[in-house]
């Protein structure tokens, strides 16, 4: 089913306001906090950010422009843990990865904005996934975002 121009609206609205949220959540939280790991050994809240930049060039903008190119592509998973290891997401400075993924995540949203109706619905299947549309694609962008807001919620009150 195709989107309405208030679905996509509301949607555009929430993905845009990720980046805002973040700044404002780290805005009072202490360097040290920053590139702290929990006691589970999750993410930093650095390493946090550094993920949602990684994720959103070389994830969710690539998958998008796949399934709008190719027909039925097969999407790769990528694999964080990994990458911020390669990466050195620790040491990385969370305003320049911040400003970065805000600047990935305007490239996504005016991408997204510019499909027509059927574009939407074009699928393929993302490793361990199985079966998405463009649709499902943005759909876990959001989930995905609301994760992430959480977590360095979590981090930062400390």
């Amino acid at each position: 089913m195709p989107m309405t121009k208030q679905e996509l609206l509301s949607i555009n609205q929430s993905l845009s306001a990720t980046p805002e949220s973040i700044r404002q959540i780290i805005e009072n939280c202490v360097a040290e906090s920053l590139t702290r790991r929990p006691p589970s050994g999750e993410f930093a809240a650095v390493e946090v950010i550094c993920h949602l930049r990684d994720l959103e060039r070389e994830g969710y903008s690539l998958r998008i422009q796949k399934l709008l190119a190719d027909e039925q592509p097969s999407l790769p998973d990528i694999d964080g843990g990994r990458l911020a290891i390669e990466r050195d997401y620790l040491r990385q400075n969370s305003a320049t990865a911040l400003r970065d993924f805000a600047t990935a995540r305007e490239d996504t949203i005016r991408a997204i904005s510019e499909l027509r109706a059927e574009q939407w619905e074009r699928s393929g299947t993302q490793e361990g996934v199985g079966p998405v549309t463009v649709t499902r694609v943005v759909e876990m962008m959001l989930e995905h975002d609301e994760g992430h807001l959480e977590e360095l919620r979590r981090l930062c009150s400390c």
